[in-house]
């Protein structure tokens, strides 16, 4: 009886740590020295000290009215769109060229899509797709340009295959942990 107890007692904080692994997982760590500007609650972008020569303001914010800027074909809009300016305190002017790589994270709000982050160019009126890295809830972009910023995809059916995959996995890591328990307890009960 004794033995039961500290088996459930054993796997018990085994599955605790596996799901506050996953939980402390889910966060995007900002480096050290750099600074943080939060567009919204789900966006914010990271900015490594000594990016820009003199001082700088620096704005994001998500805009209410896009007219004039027309959505990609066969894309879904999954995020507000954001618009965001660094300006030389100094001479007033937007600073467009960058020393250092800055990272957009927005948070998944949306499931199961192919999506990246585009940025709008204002002077061919296209939205340019950059490359976009999911890590656990944020996609992370490297902007090359400030101005305007969305999360645009489309469903695949293979996104929703890596979404059942990682439901099953779960399922069969609490299985085996629990079929693991059982054997240790029969090897401690015949000893």
């Amino acid at each position: 009886m004794k033995i039961n107890k500290i088996l459930f007692i054993i796997i018990f904080f085994t599955i605790i740590l596996v799901f506050a692994k996953i939980a402390l997982a889910s966060t995007v760590e900002v480096d050290q020295g750099s600074q943080k500007i939060n567009c919204d609650e789900d966006v914010f972008i990271q900015i490594p000290a000594e990016t820009f020569y003199g001082n700088t303001n620096i704005k994001c914010e998500s805009i209410k009215s896009y007219d004039g800027i027309s959505i990609p074909k066969n894309a879904e809009m999954l995020s507000k769109i954001y618009n965001w300016q660094i300006i030389d305190v100094k001479n007033k002017k937007n600073i467009e060229l960058f020393r250092k790589e800055i990272k957009i994270n927005i948070k998944k709000t949306w499931q199961n899509q192919n999506e990246n982050v585009y940025f709008y160019d204002l002077n061919t009126k296209n939205w340019l797709r950059l490359e976009s890295v999911s890590q656990f809830d944020y996609l992370i972009a490297k902007p090359v340009m400030t101005g305007y910023f969305a999360v645009f995809g489309e469903t695949t059916k293979n996104q929703q295959i890596d979404y059942a995959t990682r439901i099953v996995y779960y399922i069969f890591t609490f299985c085996l942990i629990i079929i693991i328990g059982n054997i240790f307890f029969v090897i401690i009960k015949k000893i």
